[in-house]
Parts: structure tokens; sequence; C-alpha cells
């Protein structure tokens, strides 16, 4: 009897090892494919500081301020004709609609960041016909 019951542990003992070896993979530690992980939430990698995620207080921030003198200016000028009624549009109502200013960020081989300011100004003229604001954006 007590041989019965020891084989019969043994037998389970085993099954439940080969059963938690069989749920302990994934597609990390076997050739599952990683939709068949399940629902487990991976975990970051990193430790927590105990500081607030975004902005930290007294820390002043920094943004890129408009130039006077950009390294370029690109001009888009006017379509040759209303996109609403196709007339010829008027250049001398020609105005700049809007005026924008683009950094190009630049890594040289020599690891140093350089950013080229360009000013990029968008001319816009009124078509009579369609009563609409024409234009090309920057």
């Amino acid at each position: 009897m007590i041989r019965l019951l020891s084989e019969q542990v043994r037998i389970l003992t085993a099954r439940v090892s080969e059963s938690e070896a069989h749920l302990s993979k994934d597609s990390h530690n076997s050739s599952m494919l990683p939709p068949f992980d399940g629902l487990k939430k991976t975990r970051s990698p990193r430790s927590l500081s105990g500081a607030k995620s975004g902005g930290q207080i007294r820390h002043k921030g920094t943004t890129l301020k408009r130039v006077r003198e950009p390294d370029k200016v690109i001009e888009h000028g006017l379509p040759e004709r209303s996109d609403g009624c196709g007339e010829i549009l008027p250049l001398p109502c020609a105005q700049i609609a809007e005026r924008r200013q683009t950094f190009d960020y630049q890594w040289y081989i020599t690891k140093r960041l350089n950013i080229a300011p360009c000013d990029r100004n968008a001319d816009a003229a009124s078509c009579t016909r369609a009563s609409a604001r024409l234009g090309r954006s920057a």
C-alpha cells in the first residue's frame, strides 16, 4: 500500500513539474510566438525614482526661440489659378498670410548638433468669385 502511494506521489509530482515548466514558457524563453504569451503585463526595466513623471518642479524648461536672421528663407508663393473658380489670381493683392520658422537639426560625424533656422512664408490672396481665402500653407 505504501509503495502504491509513493509511486502515485512520484507520478503526480512529475506531472506538476511538467505543467509548471509548460506554463513558465513564453516567447522570450521558447519558440512560442508572442501572441501566445497571454495577457501578462510587461514590467519596465526602470527602477522607481520616487519623482513624478513629466516636468519637475523648479526645473526651468528651454525652448527654441525665433531668430531675427534665419539661415534661409523659403517663399511658398500663390498657386497660379484659384482652386475655387479657376480664375488667374491677382498678384498685387497677395500678402504674406502665414509666417513660420522651422529649425533643421543636423547631426555631424563630429558628434556636434547644428540647428539651422529657416523662415517659411506663405502668400495668400482673396478670390472674389469663390469667396474663399486661397494660398499654400507652409
